[in-house]
Order: C-alpha cells, then structure tokens, then sequence
C-alpha cells in the first residue's frame, strides 16, 4: 500500500507566480512480522565511510580504458587528495582539488593560469544522516575527473 499524491499545502513564494504549487505526500504502509523486532527505515542507500575510500581510490587509479583513451593524462594532473583533518571517530576528511595542474599554454589550449581561477567549494555529508548528499558529491567527483570536454573545461 503506497501512494504519492499531491496535498492541499501551498507552497509558500517570496516572488509573486500566477500559479499555485502544492507539497506532496508520500505515504506507505509497513507491516512488521515479529512483536518487539527492531526494524530500521531509510530514506537513501547508504554510502559509507569505505564506499568513499573506494571511490577516492580509483580516481586516483583509474582502470585501464581511462588510461588508453587519456594516456597524456594521468589523475595526478588534475587531482590533488589531502588529509584536512581527522573526524571524531579518527576518520581522515579529505580535501580534494581538482583542477588542470598541467600548463597547456604551449598547446594553443584554453587554459587560465591557476592564480586567475575561480575557484568553487562543494561539501557533503555536513550531518551523518545526509547519505543522499554523499551520491551526489559521488557523481560530481566521477563528472569532475572524467573524460567529457566539459569535465576537460572545466578544470582549466
């Protein structure tokens, strides 16, 4: 039993639109077999602490098509993994730069030198319970270091 359907809260603007929006609700049901079971509900797949370790690995390594089709390349030209601190529980967090390190000047490429960059700082997972917010900075880091020309202009 599970429905998503639209409720009678407006949405409340600061700009004046034409249109009402409305929140939405989902609402399911949950049936538990057992009296006095202990059961965990979330609202996102878990990213864990080695799922990041993982992940910050193999930008740092990267499989062997990656490195057929970038062999001018390699992550180390754009990919620069410091310890910032430590956590709580004596995790390292890590602060990634991701930008060219490499002057293309000489190749007749687009490139700006590193002290006339615009620089952005993304983060996620600012509370524990934000495992949603560690898939996005996960697709963002794997867009980041990838080998679309965006990706290539972007850390120029």
């Amino acid at each position: 039993n599970i429905s998503y359907r639209m409720n009678p809260t407006v949405i409340e603007r600061r700009e004046e639109t034409e249109r009402q929006e409305f929140y939405r609700t989902l609402s399911f049901d949950v049936q538990f077999p057992f009296d006095d079971d202990l059961c965990y509900i979330a609202h996102c797949f878990p990213y864990t602490y080695t799922d990041l370790q993982r992940l910050l690995f193999s930008l740092q390594h990267p499989e062997e098509p990656w490195k057929q089709e970038n062999a001018e390349m390699s992550p180390s030209d754009f990919l620069q993994r410091d310890v910032m601190c430590k956590t709580i529980a004596r995790n390292k967090c890590h602060v990634l730069t991701i930008t060219n390190m490499v002057a293309r000047e000489a190749a007749g490429q687009d490139y700006l030198p590193k002290n006339e960059r615009k620089g952005i700082v993304i983060t996620a997972r600012v509370h524990p319970g934000e495992t949603n917010s560690s898939w996005m900075m996960d697709g963002i880091l794997r867009f980041l270091t990838g080998q679309s020309e965006m990706a290539d202009r972007l850390r120029n």
